[in-house]
């Protein structure tokens, strides 16, 4: 079967088609089992396809590797490349251009809340029926995987956006947790391992920042901030701190403090050295959560 599956790849190559002819094969049956009155023909094209796909995108990959003909500003079917990371640079770029005053602001939206509300709706209603874990992945599937999405570039939104963001996750976590009636919300976040809306936010910022000081980000993002290096030999040379942006590139609290190239840095010197030097991603993640959820 394996020389069956090489000759059909040497072809494709060569002749520049998947030979659908050698794509096809009969199922057969050991002696003394039930055998259908006609054979039947498996399905195998799609799954040849799918094979030939995979080895060709494996070929293109390591070409354009060697040769270095990758696209800088690629942002998909590249590993560390994301809708997250191209929009993050993009947002990064129109905050800095209106801070310095290239281009006009544009006004905001809150595309994020359009999704929700219907979400929430459907949990609640699903509660008397469902036990608490199913109810549970219903409602990170509809709900906090939207709150979730993208929302490195929600950082420092108005307190009135970011309260109507975090109600919805409060209004959420009732019926995960059955809680009915006035109650704080801080100790249910805890029970059900959750962070505020805002500190969700902060993580997946400090996320990419630490992907980015080890290698783990596209190179647009990479370019947005750098290591603070000093002169001369201080204790600070081992704190593993990012350079902050001065006064005359970040002039604006509106929209200069806002951009990645800015808070980033701010965010990840002030945490604690521990954390930034977590030798790994997971740690890392698991490390900043806890942190975050004590502030």
């Amino acid at each position: 079967m394996l020389l069956h599956y090489q000759q059909i790849k040497q072809l494709s190559f060569s002749e520049g088609f998947i030979p659908l002819l050698l794509c096809q094969c009969r199922a057969t049956h050991k002696e003394g089992q039930f055998r259908p009155k006609y054979l039947t023909k498996l399905p195998t094209q799609f799954f040849m396809f799918k094979t030939v796909e995979r080895v060709a995108v494996e070929y293109l990959e390591e070409y354009l590797k060697l040769n270095n003909r990758h696209s800088v500003n690629q942002s998909a079917y590249r590993i560390y490349h994301s809708t997250g990371t191209a929009l993050l640079r993009v947002t990064n770029n129109i905050l800095r251009d209106v801070d310095q005053k290239i281009t006009s602001p544009c006004p905001t939206t809150s595309a994020t809340l359009v999704v929700t509300p219907h979400s929430v709706f459907k949990s609640k209603n699903s509660t008397p029926i469902l036990d608490q874990r199913t109810t549970e992945l219903l409602v990170h599937a509809f709900v906090t995987s939207k709150l979730d999405y993208c929302n490195n570039l929600l950082y420092s939104l108005p307190d009135v956006e970011i309260s109507r963001l975090q109600r919805l996750q409060n209004s959420v976590a009732r019926p995960v947790t059955r809680v009915k009636g006035p109650v704080h919300m801080k100790p249910i976040r805890r029970q059900l391992h959750w962070i505020p809306v805002r500190q969700r936010n902060i993580f997946k910022l400090l996320l990419i920042t630490y992907k980015s000081i080890h290698n783990l980000a596209p190179t647009f993002i990479d370019e947005l901030i750098s290591i603070y290096k000093p002169r001369r030999n201080h204790r600070s040379s081992d704190e593993l701190l990012l350079v902050v942006p001065s006064h005359r590139h970040v002039r604006t609290s509106t929209y200069g403090h806002r951009a990645y190239s800015a808070a980033a840095p701010r965010l990840w010197n002030n945490l604690p050295s521990i954390i930034r030097h977590a030798p790994t991603v997971n740690q890392f993640k698991s490390e900043l959560k806890q942190y975050l959820s004590d502030m």
